[in-house]
């Protein structure tokens, strides 16, 4: 692999001090937006970390992992109102917690422990200077996807991998650059065993697919529902806009939902009257939230219209009627990707792996055929 490159090389290359290349990293408000704008370019063109990594290397090794999301991940906001939820330091709403992030988080932090190292955890960037900053500190990073994906940091991340590895719980998000390991479920095959379940056992036909196009997992599974309805044979999900769902619900085929925002408003506006076979959501949270609003509106599930979730967070199995989902192996990914940033912490590899676990339908009270699962390859 090649050298790191270190304060040095990108104060030379920006033509200032090293001092202004510090105060550009830890104080940029003390520096000129075009001083410090040069010290990021070219601290991007040559992949270089701040000084937690540098001081790091000097022992060998910060010792620590990092774990970056960039958002809670969490629809919570889809559920009951704010004001239906306890916000005292009394039990979680199930409904809400664990989630997705929090069951890798634990797998994460088990492997970690076992191996002897510390994990640090950062959420919400401010700016993508903050990413930087927090690989400068770790050993390796594993980064969760974003609702609205990685776009606004894909530059940084692209950046940094040449000097820390990285892996991401996503395949979408930023450059098909080899130097990235990627750790994720299948969700590719979840979403057709999903699919090949309704319309086999169930005979259904018009399925609504309710997600954000946005978020790279979520596209992947309306894509590969997509591909299964033809191959069967069926209508293909459509893209359906915000203001078409009630009308294109009514439609001989499957409609999807675009727009996270908007996904209240629309489960919110759901004619009870004209309803699908199936909604097949693209997580767990919105299938709960959209089974609550249902049910409110007195709307039975599955006696009127059947809902899927993918994911097989805890609150699937609590919920009443328990969800049918797929289960993803979220502990599994954590171990996994801990395991990958230990050993590449140890001997760096020139291109980055890729696993994908295989993922379990989950048969809940959702679609009518009570608990069960079934593991899928």
């Amino acid at each position: 692999m090649a050298r790191r490159p270190t304060v040095y090389d990108v104060a030379k290359l920006a033509g200032v001090s090293t001092a202004t290349v510090s105060f550009a990293f830890r104080r940029p408000d003390e520096v000129r937006d075009s001083t410090r704008e040069a010290v990021l370019q070219a601290a991007r063109e040559l992949g270089y970390v701040p000084s937690g990594a540098a001081r790091g290397l000097a022992r060998g090794g910060t010792g620590v992992l990092g774990l970056q999301s960039f958002d809670l991940l969490t629809e919570s906001d889809l559920l009951s109102p704010p004001a239906a939820i306890p916000v005292d330091d009394g039990p979680p709403d199930p409904r809400v917690f664990p989630l997705y992030v929090d069951e890798v988080q634990r797998g994460f932090e088990l492997e970690c422990r076992q191996r002897g190292r510390s994990v640090h955890i950062s959420n919400d960037p401010r700016t993508p200077q903050d990413v930087t900053d927090h690989a400068g500190r770790v050993d390796g990073l594993a980064v969760f996807p974003s609702r609205a994906g990685l776009s606004g940091v894909a530059d940084v991340l692209e950046s940094v991998v040449r000097t820390v590895p990285i892996v991401l719980f996503s395949m979408g998000g930023v450059s098909a650059d080899d130097a990235f390991h990627r750790v994720q479920a299948d969700n590719d095959g979840g979403a057709r065993a999903v699919i090949a379940h309704l319309v086999d056992h169930h005979r259904a036909r018009r399925l609504t697919f309710l997600g954000d196009l946005a978020a790279p997992d979520y596209q992947e599974r309306f894509i590969a529902i997509t591909d299964e309805l033809a191959t069967r044979g069926l209508a293909p999900l459509a893209a359906a806009s915000t203001a078409a769902v009630n009308d294109a619900t009514a439609a001989d085929d499957a409609t999807a939902t675009q727009h996270a925002p908007d996904i209240a408003a629309i489960i919110a506006d759901i004619s009870v009257t004209n309803l699908p076979d199936a909604f097949v959501c693209a997580s767990d949270q919105i299938a709960i939230a959209l089974i609550e609003q249902l049910t409110r509106r007195g709307v039975s599930v599955p006696a009127d219209v059947i809902v899927t979730g993918f994911d097989g967070i805890l609150a699937s199995r609590v919920l009443r009627p328990t969800l049918t989902t797929v289960r993803q192996p979220m502990a599994d990914m954590g171990r996994t990707a801990a395991r990958i940033l230990a050993e590449e912490a140890e001997n760096r590899s020139e291109t980055g792996r890729t696993v994908i676990l295989p993922t379990t339908l989950v048969l809940g009270e959702s679609c009518g055929c009570g608990s069960g699962s079934t593991e899928l390859g």
